[in-house]
């Protein structure tokens, strides 16, 4: 409909929660698909962050962790405050890269990565996100580790990621 009226606002918006829509399903192939489109029509919008995240999500699937490390201080930038943890979508965006950071074996990164948007989250996952944080900052790695994989596990069942 956006495109057939024209209306460009709708048309940025409407792509790019298909695209957010297509994270939370767990479908490499639909955001693939849409991620040119949205990145076509992205140019003025104020959710730059989401699509870095769109971006840092598929490298994840396709096991690029640099990538996604790469691109996770182009996101803290991006969504700092902004990013609206009641809406459907949630932190959707947000979870490869504490993800991609305990692949690897950073804990302070995946740690620092999560508590950009524990403060949003229900309250078991932000809990576990919290002590996982906190287990880290109290030099206590196993700890922290298991702690933030639980937060994953738990944002996976919650399909956040």
């Amino acid at each position: 409909m956006a495109e057939r009226i024209g209306e460009s606002l709708l048309l940025r918006q409407s792509l790019l929660a298909l695209a957010l829509t297509a994270l939370r399903r767990h479908d490499p192939a639909a955001v693939r698909a849409l991620v040119p489109r949205v990145m076509a029509e992205a140019e003025g919008m104020a959710t730059a962050g989401y699509l870095a995240g769109a971006k840092a999500w598929l490298a994840w699937q396709d096991r690029r962790r640099d990538e996604v490390i790469a691109l996770s201080a182009e996101i803290a930038e991006l969504a700092t405050a902004t990013v609206d943890l009641a809406s459907y979508h949630g932190p959707v965006h947000l979870w490869p890269a504490p993800a991609a950071y305990l692949d690897v074996g950073d804990l302070a990164g995946a740690a620092a990565a999560a508590r950009r948007f524990a403060p949003g989250l229900p309250g078991d996952l932000a809990e576990t996100v919290r002590a996982g944080a906190a287990a880290w900052d109290q030099g206590q790695a196993d700890r922290a580790r298991e702690r933030l994989a639980a937060a994953l596990a738990l944002a996976r069942d919650l399909r956040f990621f």
